[in-house]
């Protein structure tokens, strides 16, 4: 494997885990599938790409920018999904239909006594995690990269 792929690797699995454990810090898992469709992909596509592609469900970016009534009408949740969430929050099941129906009235600042922050967000959710992984790999591949000089200097001074 080399030096990059296993940078890559290593990142990803830490990536994975870094944002996991932010969703879990800022009590943001309900149901936990979304915290459990994050995932990593290493790709080695020729001797000279290699990419690291995370993954999640698509609505993750709402977990950080909240969702207004446009971008509730464009997912278009089914009740069931609401409902779901719902009781993973110990809402009770009589708020579940006018949690549902005000979503798509107002967005995601509408449950009365469950109200949440304007829009629902949760700032620097993903992208504080986005900035320490970007980080860290950026460190690590100098790390090697100055390793790789340091070894080329020595045999070259041995010849």
């Amino acid at each position: 494997m080399s030096d990059l792929k296993k940078i890559l690797e290593d990142n990803g699995k830490e990536a994975v885990q870094l944002y996991r454990q932010s969703l879990r810090d800022n009590d943001r898992v309900a149901t936990g599938d979304t915290n459990q469709s994050i995932r990593y992909e290493v790709k080695q596509t020729n001797k000279t790409t290699t990419t690291l592609t995370l993954y999640a469900l698509d609505h993750i970016r709402f977990l950080e920018t909240g969702m207004d009534a446009n971008d509730i009408k464009a997912e278009n949740p089914m009740f069931s999904q609401i409902a779901r969430w719902a009781n993973a929050k110990n809402i009770p099941s009589a708020y579940h239909q006018s949690i549902y129906d005000g979503l798509f009235e107002s967005g995601w600042s509408i449950y009365g006594q469950y109200r949440q922050p304007p829009k629902g967000g949760t700032p620097d959710l993903i992208t504080s995690v986005d900035e320490t992984v970007e980080n860290n790999i950026l460190n690590d591949i100098k790390q090697s990269s100055k390793s790789i000089v340091l070894q080329e200097i020595r045999t070259f001074k041995q010849k």
